[in-house]
């Protein structure tokens, strides 16, 4: 992982973007390539094994703690989620899953790992 400016400097752009998700529904965060993700990225696989989804290994925590997403992106979607629809639930409540894609006729590299945020 980079250091503290290269995770601030990712994130830079956090209110913008998620102004997009609540006008168009979706919204693509930047690209992950700035980091240095290839020995995290196969400790997560490894501890998949065969699994397409899995909930939360120690490696995919490691990650996230790393790009600090429980400071810059889990309570503005907290926020979001209680001024638009009305959630009632707690910052703890929520859940975090590695989808695995292996590579073949029907993947593109960019496929190979995708996150989705759902409280």
């Amino acid at each position: 992982m980079k250091n503290k400016n290269t995770i601030e400097n990712y994130w830079h752009d956090i209110d913008s973007r998620l102004e997009k998700l609540i006008e168009d529904g979706a919204v693509k965060l930047p690209s992950l390539k700035q980091f240095d993700l290839e020995q995290i990225a196969n400790d997560i696989s490894n501890e998949m094994g065969p699994l397409t989804f899995k909930e939360l290994s120690s490696s995919h925590k490691r990650f996230l703690d790393n790009i600090e997403i429980d400071k810059y992106l889990t309570p503005k979607l907290l926020d979001l989620a209680q001024k638009f629809f009305n959630y009632k639930g707690k910052l703890s409540n929520q859940y975090h899953i590695a989808r695995k894609v292996e590579p073949g006729i029907f993947t593109h590299q960019s496929s190979s790992f995708r996150c989705l945020f759902k409280l």
